[in-house]
């Protein structure tokens, strides 16, 4: 108990400077004594790999303790190590061995030609084919082969959703939190992300977490919400990921954790999230939770400005005008205040309209080459 209370300050840096590496040691010299909470700590800080290491053996080692033990959380985790990434699109065959018309509409999908894939489709889900279903789901809601058609696409997710299929229950969730295709429904959303949730399903518990968030179609309850995306993020849903990290800087007073916060971004911006980069950037910049960092700050803002986010444009655009960081350039300045301005952001129009009262014509052409060039690299080493 004393090996595994020494870990979790140093792990947090609570009353002591922080030390990952002194927090595993004395972790693991509980977890080795067969203490449960040890274990599955530990497990968590391997598994996520922030200021250490990741272990993915290890992590699932730990878990298995933890579990044996009866911690719940270790058995969620371990569940959600063992699921495959996957995305609700469009599904393979039940079957190990595909049928002829498996095989068949498959190939004329991936041929593009969707109208004959939804007419074998239709033949396997009037059959009860719950897969056909839920692809024939897929195909109206995206307009694929025929105009997109929110109301048949409700119709066959619902087919599929009532013989349990976990990704026809999820997107059926998503049209009634939307209201597609009929009347937004709550409930209804919350009770169909529930099925999937307890099925070990990422997107679905990433969704259900949201709803306890927000209060809709569940009560409120924070922690409970906080629960779900943490199971979901922990089998790497970059969206829960992102979404906890905005909790817990956003959230007030206990639930306020800015390193775990640091951590969940970490994950979300290793798998390309612009907004986690984007909050990377913000926290080194505002030295929150990190020591104020520019060229972090600069590195993370760039990543993230090139896949469009306009906050981190605009962040770029600041840094080049102030000179935090970077030497300063107006020029530089210009070009992220124009691609900020361009994606929405009304703040850097106004800020692209000031500084271009402060240059030459011949600037403003310098600039505008540079915009031209920018785009032509796509956005990388700019």
């Amino acid at each position: 108990m004393a090996q595994f209370l020494l870990g979790s300050l140093y792990q947090k840096g609570d009353g002591v400077q922080k030390d990952v590496a002194k927090a595993i040691d004395y972790m693991t010299l509980a977890a080795e004594k067969d203490f449960a909470a040890a274990q599955n700590s530990l497990a968590e800080l391997y598994y996520i790999g922030y200021e250490t290491k990741q272990d993915l053996a290890l992590a699932q080692k730990w878990y298995q303790r933890a579990a044996e033990q009866g911690i719940e959380e270790a058995s969620w985790d371990l569940k959600g190590m063992a699921e495959a990434e996957k995305s609700p699109t469009l599904s393979s065959s039940n079957n190990n061995t595909p049928s002829r018309d498996d095989q068949l509409w498959t190939t004329l999908f991936q041929k593009g030609e969707y109208t004959q894939a939804a007419e074998v489709l239709t033949e396997l889900a009037e059959k009860g084919d719950k897969v056909a279903q839920f692809n024939l789901g897929v195909l109206s809601y995206q307009g694929q082969g025929k105009p997109r058609d929110y109301k048949q696409a409700f119709e066959w997710y619902s087919k599929a959703a009532e013989q349990g299929y976990t990704d026809a229950q999820f997107n059926l969730g998503k049209m009634y939190e939307h209201g597609e295709g009929m009347g937004q429904d709550y409930v209804a959303a919350a009770k169909l992300y529930r099925a999937g949730a307890n099925k070990g399903d990422h997107y679905s518990q990433a969704a259900l977490g949201m709803l306890y968030i927000q209060g809709k179609g569940v009560d409120q309850d924070l922690k409970e919400g906080i629960i779900w995306l943490t199971r979901s993020a922990k089998q790497g849903n970059m969206e829960a990921q992102v979404n906890l990290g905005i909790f817990f800087i956003e959230n007030s007073r206990d639930l306020f954790k800015v390193d775990e916060a640091i951590q969940w971004f970490s994950l979300a911006a290793r798998q390309g999230s612009a907004l986690a980069q984007a909050n990377l950037g913000r926290l080194a910049l505002q030295g929150r939770g990190m020591p104020k960092n520019y060229a972090k700050a600069l590195d993370w803002f760039k990543q993230s400005a090139a896949q469009g986010n306009s906050y981190s444009q605009r962040n770029l655009a600041v840094m080049y005008y102030k000179g935090d960081g970077v030497e300063k350039d107006l020029l530089r300045a210009k070009m992220w205040f124009f691609f900020a301005a361009e994606n929405g952001h009304a703040k850097a129009a106004q800020n692209m309209q000031s500084l271009d009262e402060d240059l030459s014509t011949e600037e403003k052409e310098t600039a505008a080459k540079l915009i031209q060039n920018c785009i032509a690299q796509n956005y990388q080493g700019c």
